[in-house]
C-alpha cells in the first residue's frame, strides 16, 4: 500500500503513513508506520518510546498524545494511544504497536487542552441526496433527429441555507464542493454538500465532537438510515489553517441506492433553522430517548434488548415531558413520610427498606398509564397510521407491551405467556414502537405532525412494518 497525503483522504479510505513519531517533551523520534482503516487505527514503531525496563514491567503503556511528521511533510497529532504489543529480542531492537483512538492531520498539539478550532465542516453520507441539489443540467443538440452534441452545465445552487443557532451560540450553514477530473476516456464531475459549524468563540475538540455527533443523529433521523462522517475538516485563524480529523467508524457501510427518507428537506426547508435550534435546546429532554433509539441504528442488538430499549426510551420521554404524578408531589411527600414512619416503627428493617423503595416511586404513573397518555396526545391521523385508531386496539397493544416488558425485566415466575412471546409479533411490535419514537422526537423539535405522518407513509420500510404488524395481530 503506497503512502499518501492524509489531508486528501476520507474516513472511508484505507491508507498508511510513514514517518517519525515522538511524545511531547521528548527529543527521541522513532520511525514507524501509521495504519488507518474503518475498523482500527494502529501505529507500528521500529523502536520504542519507552525505556526497556518500563516496557517489560508494563509501565508507560498509555500515551495521551503522540506527535509525528510523515514522509510527505504532514504533521500529525495522535490522541489516546494504547500500547498493544511490545517486543524485544536480543541482539535485535525493540518494537511497539499502539492502538490509536483518533488523530488530527495538519498540526501539532502538545496536549488536549491546546486543541481549539475556529470552525468545522462535515461531510455526511447521504447529505447531498437529502438536500436534493441538482447542479448539473444536460443539454442534447439534434440535427434532423440525429444527436450531434451533448453538453453538461454546472449551475451553482441558488438557495443555500444559513442559520443562527442560539442554543449552541453558533452559526450553521450549507456549503458545497465541486471537483472536475478526467482523461481521454472518462470525464468525472462531482458535487458534494457539506455542513459548516461556526461557534461564536473558538471551541475545544470535545465541544466540537459533542455537537457534531448530536447533529449527525438528527440527520440520521431525517434520512432513516445509519449516517456516517465522510470528512471532518477543522479550521484555524481565518480559515487559513486546515486540519483533518480521523477516527474509526466500525462496520460503516454506504448504500448505493437510497431515497425513501423519513423527512425530506423540501418539507421542512423553511423551518429548518427552528428545528435545528430546538434539537440542541431540548437535548436534555430527548437525549436519552434518542440515544436508546439511535443505538439500534448502529449496533446489532438482540430483538428482546431492542424491544426493551424502545420501551425504556418512551418511558423516560414521558417522565421528562409529562407531569406523570398521581397526586400533588408535596402532598404525596407528606403521606409518604407518615407511611415510612409507621412501617419503621412496626416492621422488620429488611421489610422496611424494601417498602421504602416502593414508596419512593409510588406517586409515578404506571407504564400502562404513560403509554395511554402518549397515545392520547397524538392526532387521529397519527393513531390511524400506527394502526391504533380505536381505544380497544390501543388498550390491547399497551397490554401486550407492558406484559412483555415485565416478563423480560422481572422474569416469568408463573409460566404465564403473553402475546409477544411470539418472535414475529415481538419484532413488529418493536417496529411500531420505533415509529412511535420517530413521531415523538420529530414532534418535540417542532415538525408538524401532518408532515411526520406524510413522511412515514412515503417511507416503504416503516409503512411496510406497520401494515404487516396489523395483519398478524388480531384485536
Amino acid at each position: 500500500m503506497a503512502t499518501v497525503k492524509a489531508l486528501k483522504q476520507s474516513m472511508f479510505d484505507e491508507f498508511e503513513i510513514k514517518g517519525y513519531w515522538w511524545v511531547p517533551g521528548s527529543e527521541k523520534q522513532v520511525p514507524g508506520i501509521l495504519f488507518y482503516c474503518k475498523e482500527k487505527i494502529r501505529l507500528e514503531l521500529l523502536g520504542s518510546f519507552n525505556e526497556i525496563e518500563n516496557a517489560l514491567e508494563n509501565k508507560d503503556n498509555y500515551k495521551d498524545i503522540i506527535l509525528g511528521v510523515s514522509d510527505k511533510g504532514e504533521e500529525f497529532t495522535l490522541i489516546s494511544a494504547y500500547n498493544q504489543k511490545y517486543t524485544f529480542n536480543i541482539p535485535g531492537y525493540p518494537t511497539e504497536t499502539y492502538i490509536i483512538e483518533a488523530f488530527i492531520v495538519g498540526g501539532h498539539f502538545n496536549s488536549r487542552e491546546e486543541i481549539h478550532f475556529h470552525s468545522v465542516t462535515i461531510t455526511l453520507t447521504y447529505l447531498t441526496k437529502w438536500l436534493q441539489k441538482a447542479p448539473f443540467k444536460q443539454e442534447f443538440i439534434h440535427q434532423e433527429k440525429v444527436l450531434k452534441e451533448a453538453r453538461v452545465k454546472f449551475i451553482p445552487p441558488s438557495k443555500i441555507f444559513e442559520m443562527v443557532v442560539p442554543s449552541i451560540k453558533s452559526t450553521i450553514r450549507e456549503e458545497y464542493n465541486t471537483n472536475f477530473s478526467g482523461n481521454l476516456n472518462e470525464v468525472k464531475w462531482t458535487f458534494e454538500s457539506r455542513i459548516k459549524v461556526i461557534p461564536d468563540d473558538w471551541q475545544t475538540l470535545e465541544w466540537f465532537r459533542d455537537k457534531l455527533f448530536w447533529l449527525r443523529n438528527l440527520f440520521a433521523l431525517f434520512i432513516g438510515y445509519p449516517t456516517y462522517f465522510e470528512k471532518i475538516i477543522f479550521y484555524g485563524e481565518e480559515n487559513r489553517e486546515k486540519y483533518s480529523w480521523f477516527f474509526c467508524q466500525k462496520r460503516a457501510t454506504i448504500r448505493e441506492k437510497i431515497g425513501d427518507f423519513v423527512i425530506r428537506f423540501n418539507e421542512i426547508e423553511t423551518s429548518l433553522s427552528t428545528i435545528i435550534d430546538s434539537w440542541f435546546a431540548k437535548r436534555d429532554i430527548i437525549e436519552t430517548m434518542c440515544e436508546l433509539y439511535i443505538n439500534n441504528f448502529y449496533f446489532d442488538i438482540y430483538l428482546e434488548a431492542n424491544f426493551l430499549n424502545y420501551v425504556q426510551a418512551i418511558e423516560i420521554y414521558h417522565r421528562r415531558v409529562h407531569d406523570g404524578k398521581i397526586i400533588d408531589e408535596k402532598a404525596y411527600e407528606e403521606y409518604a413520610n407518615k407511611v415510612n414512619q409507621f412501617i419503621k416503627d412496626n416492621l422488620p428493617n429488611i421489610l422496611h427498606e424494601r417498602l421504602q423503595r416502593l414508596i419512593h416511586h409510588g406517586n409515578e404513573y404506571s407504564l400502562n398509564k404513560r403509554f395511554k397518555e402518549i397515545f392520547e396526545s397524538l392526532s387521529s391521523d397519527t393513531k390511524e397510521l400506527l394502526c391504533l385508531e380505536n381505544g380497544k386496539q390501543r388498550k390491547k397493544f399497551i397490554k401486550q407491551v407492558v406484559e412483555k416488558r415485565n416478563t423480560l425485566v422481572h422474569g416469568d415466575k408463573e409460566g404465564k405467556k403473553c402475546d409477544l412471546d411470539n418472535i414475529e409479533k415481538l419484532y413488529y411490535a418493536s417496529e411500531r414502537l420505533k415509529v412511535l419514537i420517530t413521531i415523538l422526537l420529530f414532534k418535540e423539535i417542532g415538525i408538524d405532525e401532518k408532515i411526520i405522518v406524510k413522511g412515514i407513509k412515503n417511507n416503504r420500510r416503516l409503512l411496510y412494518s406497520l401494515i404487516i404488524e396489523r395483519n398478524i395481530v388480531v384485536y
